[in-house]
Formats: structure tokens, sequence, C-alpha cells
């Protein structure tokens, strides 16, 4: 056994469990979900396990390096996603160019047409591996092995950054079979990215959201995006402008609605399912009412604009 302070509070765990189960123990006490973990003042993955006692503390996805780990983990999952639906060697390249305020631009590479159909085939493909709960895996390797796993996948940029690096060894992450390297932490599981929506703006209005449905057909949820509480109805872009992020809703704001509701039967079972109802509501002021919140990691098309 060894042990682990959290808080100030020590409690005995079997050596190799990992941070996740211990971050499920502590997780009522935060707002927002727990990202990663901090293990004698440093940052380590919650896919990781305990060796020796230690003392630990946690970062929320409220907190600039979890929601980095979020986006990051994100990303990852659209580009596996992104191949998935385009099938083997139709994909040459996916590359994050730059953050647009809370949104990503994304340029594509390759023999591939990116329009409504094929983002819907993308988000219902996306919820299937988060509802998979599927790992993301890290492992270390030689920079030869590194190499040569990803001329095998047809990623040249990265076959090249790695024939001229100079350290030994490489950390890549792994996600169902397609390999790639992220200069910074994951999170567990694909179960952690949740939610995902897609808003369109045109002329610099908010024109249309829809949900990700059942990768063919998404639901149009336009009047309740515009009650979120952090989507704009208008935007300083003039042309088609469309992203890719999830709606949330704060454990707090969780809790508070819960708490008002005296029949403890009645009350909501967790924040992820109050939101999935919350974004479907007939009535918007029903959703205005829970505190909806919609965050964005992935910009899908800004008409236009030569991002080359």
């Amino acid at each position: 056994m060894v042990t682990v302070t959290v808080n100030g509070e020590k409690k005995e765990y079997e050596a190799g469990t990992t941070y996740e189960t211990i971050a499920k123990e502590y997780q009522g006490h935060y707002d927002s979900r727990i990202a990663l973990v901090t293990v004698n003042g440093k940052i380590r993955e919650l896919f990781k396990r305990v060796k020796k006692d230690c003392e630990v503390s946690f970062f929320t996805m409220s907190t600039p390096a979890g929601h980095a780990t979020y986006v990051r983990s994100a990303i990852m999952l659209m580009v596996k996603a992104l191949q998935d639906v385009t099938g083997e060697g139709e994909l040459e390249k996916v590359k994050v160019e730059f953050a647009i305020g809370p949104g990503y631009y994304c340029s594509v590479k390759g023999d591939i047409i990116l329009n409504q159909e094929l983002v819907d085939r993308l988000n219902g493909r996306m919820r299937e591996l988060v509802e998979a709960n599927l790992p993301y895996t890290k492992k270390t390797y030689p920079i030869n092995d590194a190499v040569e796993l990803f001329r095998s996948q047809g990623m040249k940029e990265k076959e090249k950054l790695f024939r001229y690096r100079r350290s030994s060894y490489v950390n890549v992450y792994c996600l169902d079979g397609y390999y790639d390297y992220y200069y910074g932490y994951m999170l567990p599981s694909t179960g952690y990215v949740e939610h995902f929506e897609v808003l369109t703006y045109e002329d610099g209005a908010l024109a249309k959201a829809v949900t990700r449905g059942n990768g063919e057909i998404g639901e149009v949820i336009t009047s309740n995006a515009r009650v979120f509480e952090n989507v704009p109805l208008r935007i300083p872009f003039s042309g088609r402008l469309v992203l890719r992020g999830e709606a949330v809703i704060k454990y707090s704001d969780f809790e508070q609605m819960n708490d008002e509701i005296e029949d403890v039967e009645a009350r909501y079972k967790n924040p992820r399912n109050l939101c999935a109802g919350s974004v479907r509501q007939l009535n918007n002021q029903i959703t205005a009412r829970r505190h909806v919140n919609f965050m964005a990691f992935g910009l899908v098309e800004a008409e236009g604009e030569d991002f080359e």
C-alpha cells in the first residue's frame, strides 16, 4: 500500500492505482471536471499510476492547463474521426493553424470535399468514439522507430520533424490505432470529451446551430443556442463561419439546480445528461435557466479566408 495526501487528507491505495481513480473520489469538491494531477509538484496525466507515497492536487478543465489538455485531446479525437470517415490514404494532412477567439482554425489537405455531409459524418464518428470511452495511451519510442511509425501512417511532416530531433527517444500518443505526437498532456479517455455542437455564422450573425445527430442528420437547436450564456449573436466576421465544440453545464450550476429541487428522486443525475436535454428543449426559456455554455475547439470553415 502507498499513502497519498490530497488536500491534507491521507489515504492508502494499492500501488498501481491510477490517478484517475483517485480523482473520481474528489471530483465532488470541484466545479468542473478534473483533467490533470500534480504529484509532488509535477504535472502528471490521470492515466499514470501511483508508485510510492506522494502528495497530489488537481487541475480542472476550467484552469489553463486543464483546458489546454481538453483541447489537445479533442483535436486528436477529431483527426482520428476524420481519418475514419474519409478512408485510408484520402486524408493527407490536418493542421491546427491558430486560435480565433475560443475556436481553432484547422486546415485540411487531401482528396476530400469538406462539406456539411462530411461534417455530419465526422460529428457522428466523434460521438461514437466518445461513447466508446477509448483510452489515450502514451509510449516512449526510439527516434528511428517513431520515424518509421509516422512514415507508415503517411505523416511526412512528423517523419521529417523527428529525423532532425537530437534526443534519442520521443513520447507518442495512440488513440484506437491512430498515432501522433503532441507537445503537452492528454485526458485519460475519449469519454472526457463531450457534447459536440456546430455553430454557423453568416454575415456576422448566428445563423444556425446543429447537434451531431445520428452522424447523418443533425438536430437544429438554433433557438436554444441563442440563449447559451457565452454565445455571441453577432461577431466581427462578414463571411460564413462554422465552429465545432461542446455544450457544457458547470458543476457549480448543476449542484445549485439540484439543491433547488426538494424531491431527491427528481433531481438530475449528472451534468452531462442535463446538458444534453437542455440543448434539445422545445422552450428555450428552460434552456436559458440552465446556464449552458459553449466551448469551441475547432473552426471548420471561414469563408473567404486563405490560411495557406
